[in-house]
């Protein structure tokens, strides 16, 4: 049987603007928002097939526009080096938009044969992917209480927790030591510093008295260019050591990952260069026995990287945002991505394997 494939150019491409209120405020080390804020990128093709990806703003698509009309999206790495990365992956704003790009070309070249994503990237060595739950941000011990209890009943049995409190270590402690006086070890428990601006005895000494209730990891102690601290922190702690979301291209990580200074490369599908790029950066952290686990911060990027977490044997976790309830956006899917006893089941629709909710679109859109 020989497997026709109808030739498609790109004929249009669209950014789009949302904007959800959140009903608690999401808080970090370094900031809160009240607001969620999305820049889509829909891109069309000449016969009509759609995919979707997010972008960084409005800008950087309508600057990149002209160099994909009428290219074929099955052509994403010559479209990569025609755009012309290799002179803006320091720019992360073209970088985060070039990668939803890449994201949304897979989309329509999984629809246009019929195909889900993991399948174009070798198939799946997963049948689902684990994933833990983000979103037990800076609140009172009570509160954070009850948000993984509602969790857990959804089928959460790890949570991601935010530390790096104004109040000191001291506070960060207390939240985890009640975490684990309430749910015992029924449940794993990640920790992330937000590249918050520590030194390594800072992470060091906050380490030593995580690594007394077990958590899973340590994630971000120190900022992303500080690679001799983070060596001396992997050093010091038994812990695991997880991070670098923001970087973009396995250019980029190379340096961490030669040094090996994490045990967990935290490639965002955003920010990397999207799915084959990130795809990249798996393969070559395995090089280096690092595991690979994709940050994310949207419903797009989780659907994308459950399909590289599917073919990645280095695969480790995937985040999946769940508090506040409106920070993913999940509504902007007809469909719920399917969660089930702390595992995200792999999309068997093609393409991403998600509908986009057309209502809420243009109920939160903004231009």
């Amino acid at each position: 049987m020989i497997l026709k494939v109808t030739l498609v150019k790109i004929a249009d491409v669209e950014p789009i603007q949302l904007v959800q209120r959140l009903k608690e405020p999401a808080r970090w080390p370094t900031g809160s928002s009240e607001v969620k804020r999305l820049t889509l990128v829909k891109i069309v093709t000449d016969d009509g097939i759609v995919g979707w990806g997010t972008a960084h703003n409005v800008e950087t698509v309508n600057m990149l526009k002209p160099v994909l009309i009428g290219d074929d999206p099955f052509d994403r790495e010559a479209l990569w080096e025609k755009v012309g990365w290799r002179n803006t992956w320091q720019d992360k704003a073209l970088m985060s938009t070039l990668s939803g790009i890449n994201i949304a070309l897979y989309d329509i070249i999984g629809k246009a044969i019929s195909k889900p994503v993991y399948k174009i990237l070798g198939g799946a060595q997963f049948d689902k992917v684990k994933a833990y739950m983000n979103g037990l941000y800076f609140n009172p011990i009570e509160r954070m209480i009850e948000i993984a209890e509602e969790q857990i009943d959804y089928g959460f049995d790890a949570f991601k927790l935010k530390i790096g409190y104004p109040e000191g270590i001291r506070e960060d402690i207390e939240k985890v030591k009640a975490l684990r006086k309430i749910f015992g070890h029924d449940i794993d428990i990640l920790c992330d510093a937000c590249r918050i601006n520590w030194n390594a005895n800072t992470a060091i000494k906050l380490g030593r008295q995580l690594e007394k209730y077990e958590v899973y990891w340590l994630e971000e102690p120190l900022p992303p260019d500080d690679l001799d601290g983070y060596a001396e922190i992997k050093r010091a702690l038994d812990i695991t050591i997880a991070g670098f979301e923001g970087k973009s291209t396995r250019y980029e990580f190379r340096d961490a990952m030669v040094r090996r200074v994490t045990d967990v490369i935290m490639a965002d599908l955003n920010i990397c260069g999207g799915i084959d790029e990130a795809k990249k950066i798996a393969a070559m952290s395995s090089a280096y026995s690092i595991l690979f686990s994709p940050h994310c911060a949207d419903v797009i990027a989780t659907s994308a990287s459950i399909h590289v977490s599917a073919t990645a044997s280095n695969f480790l976790i995937m985040e999946y945002t769940r508090w506040p309830p409106e920070w993913l956006m999940e509504e902007l899917l007809v469909e719920p991505l399917k969660f089930k006893n702390g595992y995200l089941e792999l999309p068997t629709k093609p393409g991403l394997g998600i509908e986009m909710n057309e209502k809420f679109v243009e109920k939160h859109r903004i231009s």
